[in-house]
């Protein structure tokens, strides 16, 4: 029962972790198509990914600049 509840314990520290690594990658993969989108002059486009890449991850102000 103790294998247990450290298993639980373990399991709920971890997957935190894993899903903020995964928002943090999805926002930088919206950055890297809006990156392309600027390229192109299609700012409209490059907006709308750069909001979806802070509303992803609004805390991280790297994606910002």
């Amino acid at each position: 029962m103790k294998l247990l509840r450290v298993a639980a314990l373990l399991l709920s520290i971890s997957f935190p972790l894993v899903a903020t690594y995964d928002l943090t990658e999805a926002a930088k993969n919206y950055v890297a198509k809006a990156d392309e989108y600027k390229k192109q002059n299609n700012m409209k486009k490059a907006l709308e990914h750069y909001k979806n890449a802070i509303a992803l991850n609004p805390n991280d102000f790297m994606l910002i600049f």
